[in-house]
């Protein structure tokens, strides 16, 4: 029995992944979101969070700030937008290292950490699609989680813990048609993913299977970033 904490449960990549975990017989899922009173600012919560769920094995931190989805990050036309970026510093560096920290002091059976990353945080966004310009601090934020997985890896290797992120391609949700077309022109397989695209590689991380992955931010991207 595999035993799966999800943090971020009720975003568009958390509710997906939670609902793949429930339909699996070999798994007993936790989830949380920040509606729970769960404060990602809040190193304590995070902590004592933690603290309570000690029999979990593998964490999916499915959390982050996106301007795309957060509809209180604002960003005018033609300007980046550093007044945000320490909010997002917050939310998708340092409370993803609260959380992998404080995870490997509470989690006695602690195996592996899976983090999301984007395909931001490895090239920049092709701004032209975007109706409002793409956030300059997700996209730091991101290029910063992916260091920041290689860094836990190489830091708790030798505890049996492994750390790795998936880097997400074009989730298919509510873009424009502009978008979607523009998108799926640039990606071999000719269309966006799906949640159950992500299904296999978060599988596979989370199973004795995936035990000698670690430091790796795995793309699912339809092969986009093969071009």
């Amino acid at each position: 029995m595999r035993k799966v904490l999800v943090i971020g449960s009720r975003g568009l990549v958390g509710r997906g992944v939670c609902n793949f975990f429930e339909n699996k017989a070999n798994v007993q899922l936790a989830e949380i979101d920040l509606c729970n009173n769960f404060d990602l600012r809040d190193k304590r919560s995070i902590r004592e969070y933690l603290k309570s769920q000690s029999h979990v094995e593998y964490v999916v931190n499915c959390s982050g700030l996106n301007d795309h989805v957060s509809k209180e990050i604002s960003i005018e036309d033609n300007k980046t937008d550093l007044g945000n970026i320490d909010l997002f510093l917050d939310i998708n560096v340092k409370a993803v290292c609260w959380i992998i920290e404080y995870a490997k002091e509470n989690l006695k059976n602690l195996k592996g950490v899976v983090n999301f990353s984007s395909l931001y945080g490895t090239r920049s966004p092709f701004l032209p699609i975007y109706e409002k310009p793409k956030s300059l601090s997700y996209t730091v934020s991101k290029h910063a989680l992916e260091g920041i997985t290689k860094y836990y890896a190489a830091l708790y290797g030798k505890d049996g813990i492994t750390v790795n992120a998936v880097r997400i391609g074009g989730i298919e949700s509510n873009q424009s048609e502009k978008f979607k077309k523009w998108f799926t022109s640039r990606t071999p397989l000719g269309r966006m993913a799906s949640l159950k695209d992500l299904f296999g590689a978060i599988n596979l991380l989370c199973s004795e299977e995936g035990s000698y992955i670690t430091g790796q931010n795995i793309t699912v991207d339809g092969g986009y970033t093969s071009w």
